[in-house]
């Protein structure tokens, strides 16, 4: 009766080592299947915005002294000659001088921009560094948008944009230029340091309001790379 009653044991044993075995091998199937799922979600999300934000960059924007160009917002952007004075500020428009060109850049055409650059922050801020694909703007030039926090310019878009649209730009801006500061070219570097002059010592608060205080140490790593450099 106890051989019998073993043996039983043993069976219940092997069946209940195999139900497990069973459950396991499930689980790392389903677990490798939710992250092939999750990893094709995000190729799908970052390929979608990296579409969005090509077009917007490359899709004609502006007007070059009151004449019809072909002139797109990344052609705007790398253009570094520094705002000279306060252009004309309206609900739908701003016509921003420059030392040699007008240009006139609309308010519908800017927002779908800056509310690209919050989704990439938002992506950004969540992904790990070495997941792929990356970003457009990660592989685009670091000073791409340097040039909108221009301290003349900056003080036009603050009266027609309000501070969460334009809070992406700074944190971007000053992301991409501290983590691309050892390669820059000296020329790029000083470019860097004159846009942030004209903010004073401490005029550079007026940037770090529209940081967390977590995204602060990117803007005090900057100043420090600037300082020292």
């Amino acid at each position: 009766m106890l051989s019998v009653l073993d043996y039983i044991m043993e069976q219940s044993a092997s069946v209940s080592l195999f139900i497990q075995l069973i459950i396991l091998v499930i689980l790392v199937v389903l677990l490798r299947k939710t992250t092939q799922l999750v990893d094709y979600k995000y190729i799908v999300t970052i390929n979608t915005l990296n579409e969005r934000y090509e077009h917007i960059l490359t899709t004609r924007i502006a007007t070059i002294n009151n004449q019809a160009s072909d002139c797109s917002l990344q052609d705007y952007l790398l253009d570094r000659q520094p705002t000279v004075y306060h252009g004309e500020v309206t609900n739908n428009q701003l016509v921003i001088d420059k030392e040699h060109r007008q240009y006139t850049l609309s308010k519908r055409e800017l927002e779908p921009f800056f509310f690209a650059l919050s989704q990439i922050k938002t992506v950004i801020q969540s992904k790990s560094p070495h997941r792929r694909p990356y970003l457009m703007l990660e592989m685009q030039n670091p000073l791409l948008l340097v040039s909108l926090i221009d301290k003349n310019q900056w003080d036009q878009l603050e009266h027609v944009f309000t501070r969460k649209q334009l809070a992406p730009v700074v944190y971007l801006a000053v992301r991409q230029v501290e983590l691309a500061w050892d390669q820059l070219l000296v020329t790029d570097q000083l470019y860097v340091r004159d846009v942030f002059k004209d903010y004073g010592r401490s005029g550079m608060e007026k940037l770090a309001v529209y940081l967390t205080r977590r995204e602060r140490r990117v803007l005090k790593a900057l100043e420090k790379k600037i300082r020292t450099n």
